[in-house]
C-alpha cells in the first residue's frame, strides 16, 4: 500500500507540474504583451537607436510626408559614420541617417525615410505630438514640474517609465558653459538622448547627462526646435 500510495503521490506532483509551468508562461506572456500594446503616445515617440559603438535613445520631433524626424544627443551619434538602427516601441527596426549634429548644444536630429516604414509602425506613431515649447516661467525650486521618461529594451519587447522633476527649464552650468533644463531623475545606462514628457504628453527635452544623485541635465525642447528650423 505503502507504495502504491508513493506511485499515486508522483503521479499527481506529474500533473501538477505542468499545469504550473503553462499558468507562469500564460502569465509572463501576459506581462509583456500588456506592456507593448498600452497606448500611450509619449511612449510611441521614444525610440532606441544603435549604432556601431553605442546604444541610446531618441525621441521623434516630426512626422513629415517623406521623412520621420528624431532627435537624440549628439554623443550617442558622435562615432557613427554609417546608418543608425532605429527601434521603434512595437520593436520594428529601420535605418536612419544622421542630418544634423550640434555638439555645442549635444543634440544630433535622425531622419527615416517614411517609404521604409511598414504600415504597422506608422499606425503606432500616428498620435504621436510634435515637440512642446514650455514657459521658462513655469517653473520654480518651490513648485517643480512632474515628469516621465521611459528606460527601454525593445529587444525584449520591455520598457519601463521613470518619474522625476524638473526645478529649471534654463540653468546655466559653469562646466557645460550653457543653459539646460536641470532636475532630478534615476536614469541608468542607455538613456542619453531619450525624451522627458510632461503629464500633458508634452516633450520638455532630451536627457543628456545623469549621475548616482538622480542628478539630470537635459537639453531645452526650445533648443530642439530651434536646430530643426536651422537656427543654429
Amino acid at each position: 500500500m505503502s507504495e502504491k500510495m508513493t506511485k499515486k503521490s508522483k503521479n499527481k506532483q506529474r500533473g501538477i507540474i505542468p499545469k504550473i509551468t503553462l499558468i507562469a508562461i500564460l502569465v509572463s506572456l501576459t506581462i509583456i504583451t500588456s506592456a507593448c500594446s498600452r497606448h500611450d503616445a509619449r511612449l510611441d515617440s521614444c525610440v532606441e537607436l544603435r549604432t556601431s559603438s553605442c546604444l541610446g535613445q531618441g525621441v521623434i520631433i516630426d512626422i513629415a510626408t517623406d521623412e520621420i524626424v528624431i532627435a537624440t544627443a549628439a554623443h550617442v551619434v558622435a562615432d557613427c559614420d554609417t546608418n543608425i538602427e532605429i527601434s521603434f516601441t512595437n520593436s520594428h527596426s529601420f535605418s536612419g541617417e544622421l542630418k544634423v549634429a550640434n555638439e555645442d548644444k549635444d543634440i544630433a536630429l535622425i531622419a527615416v525615410d517614411t517609404q521604409r516604414i511598414d504600415d504597422q509602425t506608422k499606425s503606432l506613431i500616428s498620435s504621436v505630438k510634435a515637440s512642446n515649447q514650455l514657459d521658462t516661467n513655469l517653473i520654480s525650486e518651490d513648485t517643480p514640474l512632474e515628469v516621465t521618461a521611459f528606460e527601454l529594451n525593445l529587444g525584449n519587447y520591455r520598457y519601463k517609465a521613470i518619474s522625476g522633476q524638473i526645478h529649471a527649464l534654463d540653468e546655466y552650468i559653469y562646466d557645460l558653459d550653457r543653459n539646460v533644463v536641470l532636475g532630478s531623475m534615476k536614469l541608468s545606462e542607455g538613456m542619453s538622448g531619450g525624451g522627458i514628457f510632461d503629464q500633458n504628453g508634452g516633450l520638455v527635452g532630451i536627457i543628456v547627462a545623469g549621475n548616482d544623485d538622480q542628478l539630470l541635465i537635459s537639453t531645452s525642447a526650445k533648443d530642439i526646435t530651434d536646430i530643426y528650423n536651422g537656427e543654429y
